[in-house]
C-alpha cells in the first residue's frame, strides 16, 4: 500500500472523515465558540493579542503541515520560547503550568485544544483515527518515526495509542501499535474497519473522560 495506491476501505474511510467533521464542527458550534470567546476574553483581561490558534509543522502521510490547536499558553511564554529554542517544539511550552493560561488549563485537561484539528481533518490533512503527527524535526532526527504507518497513513486525532494511553510507553511499543494499525487497515474491509476506529474512538472518549491532559 502506498500513498497514491490506498484501498478501497481507507479511501472510504477518509472521505468519511471529512463528512463526520464536517458535522461535526456544526455541531459543536456552542461549544467552539465558547472556547474561542473565553481564549479572546482572557487574552483581553490580561492585555495579551488576540491569538486563538497556534499551528505547528507535523508529518502526515509523508508530508508536512500545519497542525492547528487552539492556544493554551501565554503569548509571551510563546515569543519566549520562539527567540530562544526556535527548532524545539511548542509543545515543550505546554509542559510548563506557569506557561498556561486560566482557560488553557482547563482546555488542556479535557483535550479540548485539540478541538481545532477537525479543521485539520476537514481540510484533508489528517484522519479522525490513525498515528499520531509526529514533529517535523523528529523525523528528520530519529530513523525509527520514518515506519510505514506514518509514513502512507494520516496522521489521527485519535489513534491506536491514544486508546491505551496510561497502558503503554515508550517509542517502540507506539511504534508497534501503529505498525499493527497499519496492517490491519492494509488488509482489511471497510466493515471490519470502521468497527475497529470505532473502538479507538471509543476508548479515546474514555481518556479524555478522565480529564488527565494536564
Amino acid at each position: 500500500m502506498s500513498g497514491q495506491q490506498l484501498g478501497v476501505p481507507v479511501r472510504f474511510k477518509y472521505l468519511l472523515d471529512r463528512v463526520a467533521a464536517f458535522v461535526i464542527i456544526i455541531a459543536s458550534l456552542p461549544v467552539l465558540f465558547l472556547i474561542v470567546v473565553s481564549i479572546a476574553f482572557e487574552a483581553l483581561l490580561i492585555g495579551e493579542p488576540l491569538h486563538i490558534l497556534v499551528g505547528e509543522k507535523r508529518q502526515s502521510a509523508g508530508r508536512t503541515f500545519h497542525l492547528l490547536k487552539f492556544r493554551v499558553f501565554r503569548v509571551d511564554a510563546l515569543r519566549e520560547h520562539l527567540a530562544t529554542k526556535p527548532s524545539v517544539s511548542v509543545k515543550a511550552i505546554e509542559k510548563q503550568p506557569e506557561n498556561l493560561t486560566r482557560v488553557g488549563r482547563l482546555l488542556k485537561r479535557f483535550y479540548l485544544d485539540e478541538l481545532a484539528q477537525l479543521l485539520n481533518i476537514l481540510r484533508g490533512d489528517m484522519s479522525i483515527v490513525g498515528p499520531r503527527p509526529y514533529f517535523t524535526e523528529d523525523w528528520r532526527k530519529a530513523i525509527k518515526l520514518d515506519i510505514p504507518a506514518r509514513r502512507v497513513l494520516k496522521a489521527g486525532l485519535v489513534g491506536p495509542y491514544q486508546s491505551v494511553k496510561g497502558e503503554v510507553s515508550g517509542l517502540d511499543a507506539v511504534n508497534k501499535l501503529d505498525t499493527e494499525y497499519f496492517n490491519f487497515v492494509s488488509s482489511t474491509t471497510v466493515a471490519r474497519l470502521l468497527l475497529r476506529d470505532t473502538k479507538i474512538i471509543t476508548r479515546s472518549l474514555m481518556t479524555v473522560a478522565k480529564a488527565q491532559g494536564l
